[in-house]
């Protein structure tokens, strides 16, 4: 994914920190089944080194989501089979019923979380469907407009959409300083004005996510107006 993140999702926060209690909550029930206590800094070396490859991922997987990789959706797999796999040797050990349904409400709860991730890194304001290396940069549909930065006007027009954004291509590099924006989209004789925050951006252009109640609205009223016409996301 081509692009700087400037503000990171409540979802992206909330499944990084699901992954690192997940991680705690294994080392935990292992401590438990050893009768080691899960305090000590000697137990805790040794269980990443006994399971190295859960620490890797877990690693990985963190890093990846916080810096919204591609790489994170296969890393996020491994990840979720390593822990299913781990428990699947503590219930072999204790046959306890308790951790047995904690542990499997874990695994539960990861495929929900990695369901709901597809959905996140697939939003439009991590895809801007075109290339920064690209020498033009011509949409299919040319839908044009400007955003407001302080007041500063600029021109440029939508790459990509979808029900929570969009990403605006302006040729040029803006300054991560600004958080705020409004966007002016004119489609069919109808202006729509949209208030919104910059949370990604690249060398030509920014992503704009719709948080506030009245400009989702506006803007799921644009993407009737799209949908009706024909216009689909490219991709």
């Amino acid at each position: 994914m081509d692009v700087t993140i400037l503000k990171r999702s409540l979802f992206l926060k909330t499944i990084i920190t699901f992954i690192l209690f997940y991680y705690l909550y294994l080392y935990f029930l292992i401590c438990i089944n050893a009768g080691q206590s899960f305090l000590s800094l000697e137990t805790f070396k040794y269980f990443i080194l006994e399971h190295f490859v859960l620490f890797f991922l877990t690693i990985v997987t963190m890093v990846g989501l916080f810096n919204v990789k591609e790489y994170s959706k296969l890393s996020y797999v491994f990840f979720s089979c390593t822990a299913l796999f781990l428990l699947v040797g503590i219930y072999y050990n204790t046959s306890n019923k308790l951790v047995l349904m904690l542990g499997f409400s874990g695994i539960l709860m990861s495929a929900l979380y990695y369901m709901a991730l597809l959905n996140e890194l697939a939003e439009s304001v991590y895809n801007p469907c075109f290339s920064v290396n690209d020498l033009y940069t011509n949409t299919y549909y040319a839908i044009s407009g400007f955003v407001e930065l302080g007041n500063e006007k600029n021109q440029g027009e939508l790459t990509n959409w979808s029900d929570r954004g969009c990403f605006f291509y302006l040729g040029k590099d803006i300054d991560s300083g600004v958080d705020n924006v409004k966007l002016n989209i004119t489609f069919l004789e109808t202006l729509f004005e949209l208030e919104g925050k910059m949370v990604t951006k690249n060398s030509k252009g920014i992503g704009i996510l719709f948080i506030k109640k009245e400009a989702h609205e506006k803007w799921n009223e644009l993407l009737t107006v799209l949908k009706d016409r024909g216009y689909v996301a490219e991709i």
